[in-house]
């Protein structure tokens, strides 16, 4: 009885083969599998690279505090701050400082006089607002 059971499967395993229906089993090449690995190392490598942090947006945080400051001393030795003029050309390698009304007054802070001019030649890409009362409006 074994090998009638045996013979069975065979018989079976031999009909399978023969199906024209079925359709045959490829073989993926170790070529296809090298190009996805390489493929998931690439997307690993850019998402790395993508999130370090930029050099002039590591210096924010930096600017931000340093732009407070320099606003806090401008105001102690009476320096008007109602006009929104610009602090400092650079206060931070990249970034500017400059006053602002907050919410903004477009006849006074869009005059080129009351704005940086590395900011309006593009020589910093970056700035720093402050209200007039120096509290931090935002980082751009």
């Amino acid at each position: 009885m074994y090998i009638l059971v045996k013979n069975q499967k065979r018989w079976c395993a031999l009909q399978e083969d023969l199906d024209p229906n079925k359709k045959p089993k490829r073989k993926i090449p170790i070529s296809a599998y090298i190009f996805v690995a390489i493929l998931i190392i690439l997307a690993g490598v850019y998402s790395y690279y993508m999130s370090l942090p930029d050099d002039l947006m590591a210096n924010k945080e930096v600017a931000s505090i340093d732009c407070v400051n320099l606003c806090i001393k401008e105001q102690s030795k009476g320096t008007i701050l109602s006009e929104g003029p610009c602090l400092s050309d650079e206060i931070v390698e990249g970034w500017a400082c400059d006053v602002v009304h907050n919410p903004r007054v477009k006849l006074i802070d869009n005059k080129e006089q009351n704005q940086c001019q590395s900011c309006i030649t593009g020589e910093v890409k970056h700035f720093v607002e402050v209200n007039q009362e120096c509290k931090f409006v935002r980082a751009v």
